[in-house]
This record gives structure tokens, C-alpha cells and sequence, in this order.
């Protein structure tokens, strides 16, 4: 698969870190530029151990370096995620999306609160 691919050639050798911030209920990640977005194809990144939240894995793609991640069952992380994206989205350069992504069976699709 892609992600595959990305995961084991694209990243290799590069010092790709994310930094992580957040509480019990919701996680930013910020930085890496343009490779921030591309976790979304890492299959292997998207883990209960990382992101260990109540319900399927739901993640804001807000901006290139901007990524805010919580459950579908976290009630106060989806709040302060829609929270900091009225309060933050036009001031965020290279602009994504407002739309949240669920992660379920494997795979992204659109996810409605």
C-alpha cells in the first residue's frame, strides 16, 4: 500500500517528529511541514496506544502542519475541537479542511457529530 511505502521509504532517515500537545480528550499535532498530513496513509501510526481515546479514532486535518486528533466517544474533545476551529481556522496558513475524518475498519471517511 502507499502508507506502506511512505512509511518505510519516504520517512526513512528523514527526523520527522510531530509535536504532540493536549490533554486526556483531544491531541494537536504541529510541525513537520508538508509530511505531517501524509501520517494519514501510515496505517501503523494510528494506534490505541498513541491516540488512546473512547471510540473510533477522529482527526481534524485542519492546515499542512496542523492535525488535531480525539475519539468519537470523547463529547469534551469533539467540543474543543470544534471549539479551536472557529476560534483558529482563518488565522491557520495553508488551509485543509473543517471537515473531521473518522477512522474506521482501516479506512477515512467523513464523520458526522
Amino acid at each position: 500500500s502507499l502508507g506502506w511505502r511512505l512509511g518505510h521509504v519516504g520517512f526513512r532517515g528523514a527526523d520527522f517528529r510531530p509535536q504532540l500537545g493536549g490533554n486526556e480528550h483531544i491531541r494537536v499535532l504541529a510541525g513537520g511541514g508538508a509530511y505531517l498530513t501524509s501520517l494519514l496513509l501510515i496505517d501503523k501510526y494510528w494506534t490505541r496506544e498513541r491516540f488512546p481515546f473512547k471510540g473510533d479514532l477522529v482527526v481534524y486535518v485542519l492546515a499542512r502542519e496542523m492535525m488535531l486528533v480525539t475519539g468519537s466517544g470523547e463529547s469534551t474533545g469533539i467540543d474543543l475541537a470544534a471549539k479551536i476551529v472557529a476560534k483558529e481556522w482563518e488565522s491557520l496558513p495553508y488551509q485543509i479542511s473543517r471537515q473531521p475524518l473518522v477512522r474506521r475498519n482501516g479506512r477515512w471517511e467523513s464523520f458526522r457529530n
